[in-house]
């Protein structure tokens, strides 16, 4: 009598192994995916004030005045001497966020430029949003020019109270109606 008794694995144990490492990949995908994307906003939440903060102190000890440069096309912050044009600091900012700056007008901006005063300030104050690659916004950081009371910068880190976000923006559009609750402070908490 013969045995037909095979020692393996039939297709159907297989394709249920295989469909069972495919699930646990994906959800193990999407949670470093997630942690990552946490990790790079909460370290330029961290490395463009400490960044801005470090050009200013500079300037409040030397006396010299600085001009820094923000381009979120190239994901890059230089500091230059007021007038050269050789680069004195850099900071690269992580490609995998998106960033704007919202002037005065309520026009949405890629790049910026500000010059620190000889005592350590900057010349007019504004706000850095960070958002995630969907465009929710995930951080809110403000330079507050004090010349006319205190002397040095005040910086000022916010996360959303709520879900914001700002879609299919491009340079210089003009923001409307919900949009504007991006620059609404009652929507924003601030965080050390």
């Amino acid at each position: 009598m013969k045995n037909n008794h095979q020692n393996g694995f039939t297709i159907i144990e297989l394709l249920i192994a295989i469909s069972i490492i495919t699930i646990l990949s994906t959800i193990g995908y999407a949670t470093v995916s997630k942690q990552m994307e946490t990790n790079a906003i909460l370290k330029m939440r961290n490395q463009i004030p400490t960044f801005i903060k470090g050009i200013s102190e500079l300037s409040y000890e030397t006396g010299e005045k600085y001009d820094i440069s923000i381009d979120f096309n190239n994901y890059i912050i230089t500091a230059k001497k007021n007038g050269s044009t050789t680069i004195y600091r850099k900071l690269n900012l992580e490609k995998n966020l998106q960033y704007c700056f919202i002037d005065n007008n309520n026009k949405i901006q890629n790049t910026l430029s500000r010059n620190t005063t000889s005592t350590g300030n900057i010349n007019i104050g504004f706000s850095i949003y960070i958002f995630n690659k969907k465009n929710k916004a995930k951080s809110k950081i403000s330079f507050v020019s004090t010349t006319k009371v205190v002397k040095f910068l005040v910086i000022n880190r916010y996360t959303p109270k709520k879900d914001m976000y700002l879609n299919n923006f491009t340079q210089n559009r003009v923001i409307t109606g919900s949009e504007l609750e991006l620059k609404d402070s009652n929507n924003w908490e601030k965080v050390n």
